[in-house]
């Protein structure tokens, strides 16, 4: 998995990187390829193992709360897509 991300997720001053240079088809593989990940191990899990907390280096998460955090960020970025489309409408 490391190979899809040749990039560290935050810059010095803790802001989310920007990677340039890559077509739209790269960043949908990579987004499929985890997906495909995440999938192929939440699905062999059962109630127990999906509440059951596990530590990271800052804090405590379970499988339960890390799906539901991604939905989250998910519909967020869905509805920013959706006004900028607006805004893009009115402005045609």
């Amino acid at each position: 998995m490391s190979s899809l991300f040749s990039h560290e997720d935050r810059n010095e001053d803790d802001t989310l990187s920007h990677i340039e240079g890559q077509t739209l088809e790269e960043h949908l593989h990579r987004l499929q390829c985890i997906r495909d990940e995440l999938l192929f191990h939440f699905r062999s899990m059962d109630i127990e193992d999906w509440r059951t907390s596990r530590s990271l280096p800052h804090y405590d998460v379970t499988p339960e709360w890390v799906i539901y955090h991604i939905l989250e960020h998910e519909s967020h970025h869905r509805g920013q897509i959706f006004q900028m489309l607006a805004i893009l409408k009115r402005q045609s």
